[in-house]
Formats: C-alpha cells, sequence, structure tokens
C-alpha cells in the first residue's frame, strides 16, 4: 500500500526518487509509532488472554522455577506487572500455596497467622520459590496440609508468570470457534489433572496410614525398651538383696552410734537446764529479798531482736527476765565502745539514759556489767 502511495506522488520519475521517498515514509511511520509507543505505557494491573496452548504458569520468572499449572489459548488472565520478558499475574484457580503449620492457628478450614513476615511457598522442591510474605493476624482458607505445611488458598498480592510471549492484552476476541483437536486436549488434559489430584490425595492417605504405622511400630519399640530396663531393673534387685543383711547391720550399727551420741547430748542438755534452773531459782530468791537501791537501771538477760526486726527507736537489743523470758527494756549502745553485742545471752546490769518510747522502756546505754555467775 506504501508503494502505491508512493508511485502515485512521485509518478514514475525513476528508481532512485522512488526509493529515497520510501525509506523516507518508513522512517517516518516508525518514529510515529515510536512516538505513541512511548506515549501509551501500560498500566497494571490490566486484563488480558492467552494466546497459546499448554502455556506453563511458574513460580517465577524463568524456566528454571517450577510449573504450577498450566493456561490455554483464550484463557482470561490479570496481569498485575512485568518483569524481563515475563508478565506477573494473578493466580489461576486451583493454585495453592504453602506456609509453615508451626505458624498459623488454624479454624477449621481457616487460619490466622501468628508472626509478621510469614513466607509463602510454592512448594517444596529446589525449583519452587518464596512467593510472598504474611503478616501477624492476617487470616488464609486452609485448603489441605502435607507434612509440615498447610496448603492454603493464593492470598492478596501473591503472583505467579507465564511467558510474554502468549500474551495478548484486552478482552478475549469473540467468535473464534476452538479447534476441536486442541478442546479434546485440553479436555484431556484436566481429567489427567484431575487423576493426578485424586492419585495424589490417595498417596497422601497412604502416606498418612505409613505413618500411623510406623508410630505403632515405634511404640512397640518403646515397651519392648520399657521392659528390657524393668528386667534389669529386676535383676540389680536381685543382686542387691543378697547384700541386703550387711547392709542392714552396717545401718544398725550407724543407728546405734547415733543414738549414743544423742544420749550424750541429752546429757549435756539436761547438765545444762540443771545450771538455767539454779540460776532462775537464784534469780528468785533474789528477787524476794528486799529490794535495796539498785545501782543499775535494769538486770536482766541480754537478747539481740534478730536480723529482720527491731525494737522502738530501732533498738536492736533486749533485757529479758529469766523466769519467763519477757522483755523488760529494749537497748541501744550511747557510746562507740559500748559493745552490746559481747554480752548476748549473759545477765548484765545497764545504767544509762532511760525512756519512755511506744509504750516501752528504752535505755541507752553508757555503761554495763557482766553479772553471770
Amino acid at each position: 500500500m506504501m508503494d502505491t502511495i508512493i508511485s502515485r506522488v512521485v509518478g514514475v520519475g525513476g528508481n532512485r526518487m522512488r526509493n529515497a521517498v520510501l525509506i523516507t515514509g518508513w522512517v517516518t511511520v516508525c518514529a510515529l509509532f515510536a512516538q505513541q509507543t512511548g506515549q501509551t505505557e501500560r498500566r497494571f494491573p490490566a486484563k488480558a488472554y492467552m494466546t497459546g496452548d499448554r502455556v506453563n504458569v511458574r513460580c517465577g520468572p524463568g524456566t528454571n522455577y517450577r510449573s504450577l499449572t498450566k493456561l490455554n489459548k483464550g484463557d482470561r488472565i490479570v496481569v498485575m506487572g512485568k518483569k524481563g520478558e515475563w508478565f506477573a499475574i494473578k493466580p489461576p484457580k486451583g493454585v495453592v500455596f504453602l506456609v509453615d503449620k508451626r505458624f498459623v492457628n488454624r479454624f477449621d478450614g481457616t487460619g490466622k497467622v501468628l508472626k509478621n513476615g510469614l513466607s509463602v511457598w510454592s512448594g517444596t522442591t529446589a525449583q519452587d520459590a518464596r512467593v510472598g510474605y504474611l503478616k501477624k493476624g492476617q487470616k488464609v482458607t486452609i485448603v489441605g496440609d502435607v507434612g509440615r505445611w498447610y496448603k492454603i488458598e493464593p492470598p492478596e498480592g501473591v503472583v505467579v508468570y507465564v511467558f510474554g510471549k502468549y500474551v495478548r492484552f484486552g478482552d478475549k476476541p469473540g467468535g473464534e470457534e476452538e479447534d476441536p483437536v486442541r478442546k479434546a486436549l485440553r479436555e484431556k488434559e484436566k481429567e489427567l489433572e484431575r487423576l493426578k489430584k485424586e492419585s495424589g490425595e490417595k498417596l497422601q492417605r497412604l502416606q498418612k496410614e505409613l505413618e500411623r504405622r510406623r508410630k505403632q511400630m515405634e511404640e512397640a519399640l518403646k515397651r519392648f525398651e520399657q521392659l528390657k530396663k524393668e528386667y534389669e531393673k529386676a535383676k540389680k534387685a536381685y543382686l542387691d538383696a543378697k547384700n541386703a543383711l550387711e547392709k542392714e547391720k552396717r545401718m544398725r550399727e550407724r543407728l546405734q552410734a547415733e543414738l549414743s551420741r544423742a544420749k550424750e547430748q541429752i546429757l549435756g542438755l539436761k547438765e545444762t537446764l540443771k545450771k538455767v534452773e539454779e540460776e532462775a531459782k537464784k534469780e528468785v530468791r533474789e528477787r524476794r529479798k528486799p529490794a535495796p537501791i539498785s545501782r543499775y537501771d535494769a538486770v536482766g538477760w541480754l537478747d539481740d531482736m534478730g536480723p529482720y526486726v527491731s525494737g522502738p527507736e530501732g533498738a536492736r537489743f533486749c533485757l529479758r527476765r529469766m523466769m519467763d523470758g519477757e522483755i523488760i527494756a529494749y537497748l541501744k549502745p550511747g557510746r562507740a565502745d559500748v559493745r552490746l553485742e559481747r554480752f548476748l545471752y549473759r545477765r548484765v546490769g545497764v545504767r544509762g539514759v532511760v525512756k519512755e518510747a511506744a509504750g516501752a522502756r528504752v535505755i541507752v546505754v553508757e555503761t554495763l556489767d557482766d553479772l553471770t555467775r
């Protein structure tokens, strides 16, 4: 057509002129086409359809990625982007992905993601790829499981790839009669996919049965090991029984030695108790005597309040009566050289400044004498 136009313009005035105009026209057309192409940049997402049969849908932009399913001529797709010669499309119906069971809380047919950045995989082979990530709290639709993985429907934002050569943008052309051979072939492929799916499900059931039998075998082995241990334990008990009499004899000797030591301790305690009783009786006698004008502000047994308790005004020591152990005064050192702790559990007489605090008697000790005899 371009030749005809040029011939009418320049006539038959020579081949050179005709060729020059022809070249100029084609250059102009190419420039206009390039300009138009630059001005109409493709925007995504965009509707498109397939122009080839049995086109692989892969988990990544390359032939080294595994094919997840196939598309045929006329199948509609939604293109989400482009990577090199490959178009990223929404996953076709029937494509499923995998997520780790450990990070998904399942409720019947749905699941809730338990961590941020959970990887979504196209499969478990070396040719499979990570196709996206899930956020914590995101919900997914679970359609099955395999091993430690849940099969899920494609989450929002996940894409797969087809080669750009077989993609045309726009709606599917109307009125096209599909080739009967290709139609029959596609039907066979669908039947093959169905049989493949059924065989896969049967294989999964067989694998579960095999896993159940394997667990039963493991339980039987565990029981055998347990019985073996019980036998070894009984054998050891039998061998230990041979030395039982000698052990019992040694035990009796040890108990007799401990009993002797206990008797000695009891005798020592009796002596101590006797001395304490004598001291108490002596104190009673002294108290029954007419009370002379005392040269001490208080007399009694010096005791401490313990590591966690203190008396009024932070007093850490006290005087107790010998007869009933009642506190008669709380003590505080009045000078640095008054070391009350040196006289613990001894009968002492104290002198100092006497105060009344919180209904109790507090003595700031200036001097004290050891009255223990």
